[in-house]
């Protein structure tokens, strides 16, 4: 190969790790100074997605073997009483046990979608719908200040809520979610509104019955409508980041985390 060739093979490898090292370095500082998006957040946690990931947390809570293996043929307490003598029950136990004890140690991510409020001059955030006191059927009932997939839920006594009156039905309550964001911000909240979506990242650390009050509006039996109290036992989590984010870009306009405090003898933490 002639002496000039060669040198310019040379040239041009010199060249292309002088490129490679410039997008290293790009890269380096676009992790050290870049934005971080929601997205960066959902990779680091485990996203709960379906409704059977909830009810399985569910089993695993209750270490309810049978429903978390999904295992048929015991229908009746005497099937179920004889088969947790066996050594099959007793190994899938300890198995149970050992994916409890990852659970607890978990960071999860649930989603949430609700309407946007335009933003409040007073309070200095917005407002996202979580819920109301009204339900068409019992899957619909929900302890305040939790989040739904199916019939599960998570319980975060921590959230910043507050209830309105419904607009169109008398008695009937919204609740909301505030989201503290500046006026600057709140104008890109307030056009990106339709792609707005709330993200709870936590650990689950317990469970909790609640004592809920609502309205049954049943469409089935109309004689049956009116006000009504049910337990409702929810996973719960008393620390709890709650980011909203555009769902596409991944921008986050707010950013807070919440721990739960216990009441005083003279507050209450869920609504009556």
């Amino acid at each position: 190969m002639p002496f000039f060739m060669v040198r310019g093979v040379e040239k041009m490898h010199e060249i292309m790790k002088k490129f490679l090292i410039l997008m290293a370095m790009i890269c380096c500082l676009h992790k050290v100074f870049g934005q971080e998006t929601v997205f960066d957040l959902i990779d680091k946690a485990t996203k709960i997605e379906a409704s059977q990931e909830l009810n399985n947390l569910y089993n695993l809570v209750d270490l309810d073997v049978i429903q978390y293996f999904n295992i048929r043929g015991y229908e009746t307490e005497l099937q179920v009483a004889v088969f947790k003598k066996t050594e099959e029950y007793k190994q899938k136990l300890e198995e149970v046990k050992a994916e409890k004890r990852k659970m607890l140690k978990n960071n999860y991510c649930i989603v949430y979608k609700g309407s946007v409020t335009d933003y409040d001059m007073k309070k200095k955030g917005i407002f996202m719908e979580l819920g109301s006191n009204y339900c068409m059927e019992d899957a619909d009932i929900r302890t305040p200040k939790s989040v739904k997939k199916g019939d599960g839920a998570i319980l975060f006594r921590a959230l910043p809520t507050e209830w309105r009156k419904d607009a169109y039905i008398d008695g009937i309550e919204n609740e909301y979610l505030f989201f503290p964001v500046g006026e600057v911000t709140g104008l890109e909240v307030e056009s990106a509104r339709e792609n707005l979506q709330a993200y709870f990242f936590f650990a689950i650390d317990g469970q909790l019955t609640t004592k809920v009050r609502f309205y049954d509006a049943s469409l089935y039996n109309p004689n049956a409508r009116g006000w009504y109290k049910a337990d409702r036992r929810d996973l719960k989590a008393d620390k709890v980041r709650v980011v909203l984010a555009n769902q596409k870009t991944g921008k986050i306009f707010s950013d807070k985390t919440y721990t739960y405090k216990a009441p005083t003898a003279n507050t209450q933490d869920v609504k009556k």
